[in-house]
């Protein structure tokens, strides 16, 4: 059992039930913009201060003055992203016109609002809209996004490491994972079993990219939105602030010494020297794989020349890839695996059951073969 490796693959519908997925993400977004700026053609009558009645929610206001004023600024470019299928769809199209200014800020937003997702800021400023007529549609529109928005992590992490960790809290060194995902649910779920920050989960898990670590068993090919550049040009995780990541994001607006720190989430396409590194560290994960789960990714065209990348490194000892995804997305993914692994004899199944991650039953103990007696206790 120790030399059977499992590599699993991650994608958006991973973070499910905390992060939106894409046919959600766009309004979750919107909705949280609106709770501090005035929605998009909305007039704001004198001395109504931008539609937010509760008094904690006031104080967001004087806690981090820099995230409100940057939310203003950026809330016209916003819209144009929306007007997009992905918000990824919309910085690939920034990169390929060299609008990088708009893609910088396009990532700052992207650091914000993920910080404030997997926070519990939301909670302690329980921000709402209020009750303006004219934002009424706009509330029932949002209120299927709203409904688990103080869900900060997808329980399934928390289930898949109850399942995998050893009594020294690591995970089994033939577990590899490779995820498209610049959330922090693998590190939150993993810091339900210890006291540490953040940043030591990163160390435990060994992922990368992090600090000047040249590999990893858990690789983020578009690196996180809670990292920056430091002088040394290795990617940082945000912890300045008592070890709080989030307090520490939401801080670096405001803070002198960070507000123009360039954010380390840098999308694989972009083919910098770190995304460069990871699909070779990926790579590598894979050519060594035997059984390959796919949880929750759709294979974007965009994507499609780093996953050719990735998966012609597949060798003959992987005879079948589990794919976690919904049935009713099923067909159209299957049909972009075949696509991509070609002449490759690799069957795909499809496993049902998304309530877990699902975990190859070869890690509890070898079942029976065929033929092979059972014992039956009477």
């Amino acid at each position: 059992m120790s030399n059977y490796k499992v590599t699993y693959l991650l994608g958006a519908g991973a973070s499910y039930h905390s992060i939106p997925v894409v046919n959600t993400l766009n309004e979750r977004m919107k909705l949280f913009i609106d709770m501090f700026i005035p929605a998009h053609g909305v007039v704001v009558k004198p001395g109504e201060k931008d539609r937010i009645l509760l008094t904690k929610s006031n104080k967001f206001y004087e806690d981090y003055p820099e995230c409100i004023k940057f939310l203003e600024r950026f809330r016209s470019t916003f819209y144009e992203a929306i007007e997009h299928r992905t918000v990824d769809t919309y910085a690939r199209k920034l990169y390929l016109k060299g609008d990088k200014r708009k893609l910088n800020d396009l990532k700052r937003f992207l650091a914000l609002y993920f910080a404030f997702e997997q926070s519990n800021e939301l909670n302690k400023y329980q921000l709402k809209l209020s009750n303006v007529h004219d934002m009424a549609e706009i509330n029932k529109e949002n209120q299927k996004t709203s409904n688990h928005i103080h869900m900060t992590l997808d329980y399934r992490y928390d289930v898949f490491f109850a399942s995998l960790l050893n009594t020294e809290l690591e995970l089994p060194e033939n577990v590899n994972i490779i995820s498209w995902n610049y959330d922090h649910q693998l590190e939150m779920g993993y810091r339900n079993y210890t006291d540490y920050s953040i940043h030591e989960c990163q160390e435990k898990l060994h992922v990368f990219p992090r600090g000047n670590r040249d590999s990893g068993r858990v690789i983020k090919l578009n690196g996180s939105a809670h990292q920056y550049y430091g002088t040394d040009l290795a990617p940082h995780l945000f912890d300045k602030i008592d070890g709080d990541i989030y307090k520490s994001i939401l801080n670096s607006f405001s803070n002198s010494e960070l507000k123009e720190t360039e954010f380390a989430l840098n999308f694989a396409w972009e083919k910098g020297p770190k995304q460069v590194k990871s699909i070779k560290v990926a790579e590598s994960i894979l050519a060594k794989t035997d059984e390959l789960v796919i949880i929750g990714y759709s294979f974007p065209y965009f994507n499609r020349a780093v996953d050719i990348k990735l998966l012609s490194v597949l060798t003959n000892k992987i005879t079948r890839i589990k794919v976690m995804v919904t049935e009713a997305d099923f067909e159209g993914i299957e049909q972009n695996i075949k696509d991509i692994l070609g002449s490759k004899n690799i069957q795909l199944e499809l496993h049902k059951d998304l309530s877990q991650f699902y975990i190859p039953t070869r890690f509890f103990g070898e079942t029976p073969r065929k033929n092979q007696p059972v014992a039956v206790v009477v």
